[in-house]
């Protein structure tokens, strides 16, 4: 039939509405909760907020690596934003003969 990545597509509802049920999950679930654990993680690492060696266990080696940990995580989880997004334009596209 057609030619390209749109050419041929066979997609029921379900897995359009996983597609778009996975978009919102990356875009609104998953980006608020890595905000509310940097927010706290960033809020248990000042010292007036918590004091000795626990504390400083955490702020010197847990919170750091796990800062980096969510940076990356939130860095692909807008990378997978935008290929979940690209694909949903393309079927959309296709389905509508564009």
């Amino acid at each position: 039939m057609g030619n390209g990545p749109t050419a041929d597509i066979k997609l029921n509802q379900t897995a359009y509405s996983q597609l778009a049920r996975m978009n919102t999950l990356v875009t609104h679930d998953f980006t608020n909760l890595v905000k509310q654990l940097n927010t706290a993680g960033t809020h248990m690492s000042e010292p007036a907020n918590w004091a000795g060696p626990l504390a400083d266990r955490f702020r010197n080696d847990v919170w750091p690596k796990a800062k980096g940990d969510l940076d990356k995580l939130n860095t692909a989880l807008v990378d997978l934003h935008r290929q979940v997004q690209s694909i949903m334009d393309a079927i959309t596209r296709a389905a509508s003969g564009h």
